[in-house]
């Protein structure tokens, strides 16, 4: 138990850094790759495992086998998580000292499907996994800051309307001084830890209650608050929301501007590139393949080129009827 503690100990700490700009968007796509993503192979990973794990128990009954199931387990799992040399010798040699075919056919199917094909597949999907939780880090990183806000702000809170505290850090410090003076006393003259903690709890929910004090609870009046840096750029926390094809007015109307722009220049050089192969032949002969094939590439481009101002025309008329009917609504 001491132990799961530990470990569960040292990962909630590691996740609660996830608040700090620094450490945030490095850890955030190693958990989220890590969680949903990988249920699927998580999932035919962990029945390979027991199917070939069932597979080497049962030739371990064999007549003359002198291996305890445990250590059949162990070199199993050694085997094919790690690929210990050692181990399979080991499961060569279950049922019989000497091993036979059938033992190693059954380790050569391990080898083949469980330790390069399986554990190959898991590593591929954690690492397309890591790279989708890496393109939208910025938008976990706020959500997550934003998530953590409002856990501390339900948390219990002491009424302004109770007892103004003027300086509620320094208020925290006194007592969390305090805390540990009665939880060491507590420690040092209880047979058992329990009752120390106990003591410790009511100090805790007192720093909660005064770290949290909302000042606006004294006011009549209700409002969002909505706070940010003094620095605050949104480029840096989205720099691919410019390249969205529904981003907002300014961005979708300058894109626009630029594709005209560009398929009129496009247009102008497509005109004069086919008036000077028209140029080189004599216009009372019937025109050569090339002038053919050039004209059938520049037509085809220029529909390209009218079918991306299309679409962008279209993208940016949807946006708009959707402006509309937001500020309709609001």
């Amino acid at each position: 138990f001491l132990a799961a503690l530990a470990i569960s100990s040292w990962l909630d700490l590691a996740w609660s850094l996830r608040a700090f700009r620094w450490a945030g968007p490095m850890i955030l796509p190693i958990m989220l790759a890590s969680a949903e993503p990988m249920v699927g192979i998580l999932v035919v990973l962990c029945f390979a495992f027991a199917g070939f794990l069932h597979a080497f128990l049962v030739l371990d009954l064999a007549p003359g086998s002198t291996t305890n199931h445990f250590d059949v387990i162990v070199n199993a799992a050694r085997f094919m998580v790690i690929g210990d040399d050692s181990s399979a010798d080991v499961l060569l040699r279950l049922g019989d000292s000497e091993g036979d075919w059938l033992t190693f056919g059954f380790l050569m199917l391990t080898a083949v499907v469980f330790c390069t094909v399986i554990l190959n597949l898991f590593i591929a999907v954690h690492g397309s996994a890591y790279d989708l939780a890496l393109e939208t880090v910025h938008i976990s990183f706020l959500r997550e800051r934003a998530s953590i806000c409002f856990q501390f702000m339900i948390r219990p809170s002491l009424p302004w309307s109770v007892l103004r505290v003027s300086w509620p850090k320094a208020t925290a410090v006194v007592l969390y001084i305090l805390a540990a003076l009665a939880w060491g006393s507590v420690l040092y003259l209880s047979p058992h830890p329990l009752l120390a903690s106990l003591v410790l709890l009511p100090f805790q929910l007192a720093v909660d209650s005064v770290l949290m004090q909302r000042q606006w609870e004294s006011s009549k009046n209700h409002y969002l608050w909505i706070c940010h840096r003094e620095n605050y750029d949104e480029a840096s926390f989205c720099p691919d929301c410019d390249e969205t094809p529904l981003g907002n007015l300014g961005t979708v109307g300058s894109r626009l501007q630029s594709l005209k722009q560009a398929t009129a220049q496009n247009n102008k050089k497509l005109l004069q590139m086919f008036e000077k192969s028209l140029n080189h032949h004599d216009m009372d002969k019937e025109p050569s393949a090339s002038v053919i094939n050039n004209s059938s590439a520049f037509k085809s481009e220029l529909q390209c080129l009218q079918k991306s101002l299309a679409d962008l025309k279209r993208q940016f008329s949807d946006f708009k009827m959707d402006q509309q009917a937001t500020q309709e609504r609001s």
